[in-house]
């Protein structure tokens, strides 16, 4: 092999390996682009997640604190002096036709 075929052949495997480095760069590049995307999704999701979890948690904690304000409300009407005592058929009809004229619904039905 002459000194001008080694010099072609020693330029022609440069010029392979400068190409595979290219290419390699070029998808590393890719692949880190694609994983910064994909990052930033996942980040995005993970926020959603978390304000998700923290609606659930504060309706959750306004349904408890709403319950135990109607169970204390029931409680204090049920142990109020004369809760014993029936009530007026003719005030509780008066007190029920009002209501329903609150709710345009019917609201004592018996």
């Amino acid at each position: 092999m002459s000194s001008m075929e080694r010099r072609i052949v020693g330029a022609l495997i440069g010029l392979v390996v400068l190409v595979a480095v290219v290419f390699g760069v070029r998808h590393m590049l890719a692949e880190n682009k694609r994983l910064k995307a994909d990052l930033a999704v996942e980040k995005q999701q993970s926020e959603n997640n978390a304000e998700t979890v923290r609606q659930v948690e504060r309706h959750h904690d306004t349904v408890t604190i709403i319950r135990e304000k109607q169970r204390e409300a029931v409680d204090a009407v049920q142990a109020a002096p004369g809760a014993d005592t029936p009530t007026d058929p003719d005030r509780r009809a008066i007190v029920c036709e009002q209501l329903s004229r609150l709710r345009n619904a019917p609201v004592c039905e018996d």
